[in-house]
């Protein structure tokens, strides 16, 4: 659970970056990633399980988690349905109240 309130704080930061500079890509593809690494972590999954679902490699899913790379919609989409996330709440991230909440993952 330690790995959760890292992954929490994480996506605070960058949220108030985004917010200073909201046309950095790096800060996108990197709240994205923190996003994909908080949900893999709530339903328990690792790098590799979630690698071999949506068809790339491990250090793939590592490069999206870090922000290194972005995730195209396609593997997004793949993402969200195998570790049942929504569009709408991995979005919601770029809303500047919004906190990172177990039981909105789902909605």
């Amino acid at each position: 659970m330690n790995d959760i309130k890292k992954v929490k704080r994480r996506i605070a930061e960058l949220r108030e970056k985004h917010h200073l500079d909201s046309n950095d890509e790096s800060i996108i593809n990197s709240l994205i990633g923190a996003r994909i690494r908080f949900v893999r972590l709530l339903r328990g999954k690792t790098q590799t399980k979630v690698a071999n679902a949506i068809g790339v490699t491990f250090q793939q899913i590592q490069k999206y988690e870090k922000g290194s790379n972005g995730i195209s919609t396609p593997k997004l989409m793949k993402t969200s349905k195998y570790l049942k996330f929504s569009f709408k709440w991995m979005f919601s991230v770029f809303k500047h109240k919004e906190v990172e909440d177990e039981s909105k993952v789902n909605k």
